[in-house]
């Protein structure tokens, strides 16, 4: 699954169980960018520049990596991290995402 058809899935999910929901707006400005982050209670994203923005607001963070090698990246127990061996991030699948959606929202 394509990542654009797995963002669309998880975020039809949250807002079914009434969670709102955006998706990332093109900011232009990197302030723009980190007070949209700091707006979010939780962020669903690869490694990038928001991950670790959010990591710093002490946001709750769930990220899907590819070939970055996720035991690089602490989370200083603020979020969850899913890589398949395979290291390819489009072999995540949507009911990975959600079963750790539901845990980071719940806890």
């Amino acid at each position: 699954m394509t990542q654009q058809k797995l963002s669309l899935k998880i975020i039809l999910w949250l807002r079914k169980i009434k969670y709102y929901v955006e998706d990332q707006p093109g900011e232009t400005t990197v302030e723009n960018y980190i007070n949209w982050i700091n707006s979010c209670g939780t962020i669903v994203t690869n490694d990038s520049l928001g991950l670790h923005i959010a990591l710093a607001l002490k946001k709750k963070v769930i990220i899907l990596f590819g070939d970055t090698n996720a035991d690089e990246v602490y989370m200083y127990d603020r979020g969850i991290k899913i890589q398949k061996e395979s290291r390819n991030i489009n072999d995540i699948t949507y009911d990975e995402v959600i079963e750790k959606v539901k845990e980071i929202i719940n806890e």
